[in-house]
């Protein structure tokens, strides 16, 4: 939980007028980020998460943090359009991730972890 804390923690240190865009330290993830419709970048984006899923749910719990990197910003994003309230959106976002964090042991891996 440690790990949660201090991801969720850092969301507040982006500009507050805008929703967060998560800077990406790969060149590959950011294409897969800007090109999120293309079919392989659907299924790379999935794999990656299903691999992190299993390596949580071996005992490495650090793995959560690959897809909280993964998906904080856009998560962030699609609260910000509902609310149009930062701070509300950044604390929907963190329940969403704590959702998925206590639920992550019924995920069945049929569907994709987005959804």
């Amino acid at each position: 939980m440690r790990v949660l804390v201090a991801l969720f923690s850092r969301i507040g240190q982006h500009n507050k007028m805008q929703p967060a865009r998560i800077p990406c330290c790969h060149t590959r993830q950011r294409e897969l980020e800007l090109d999120l419709n293309s079919k392989s970048a659907r299924e790379e984006m999935a794999g990656r998460d299903r691999a992190d899923v299993e390596r949580v749910l071996g005992g490495n719990v650090q793995a959560f943090e690959g897809i909280v990197r993964r998906w904080q910003g856009p998560l962030v994003n699609m609260a910000w359009r509902y609310c149009r309230d930062r701070q509300r959106a950044e604390e929907m976002a963190q329940e969403a991730f704590i959702r998925a964090w206590r639920g992550l042991s019924q995920w069945r891996g049929e569907g994709n972890f987005s959804t």
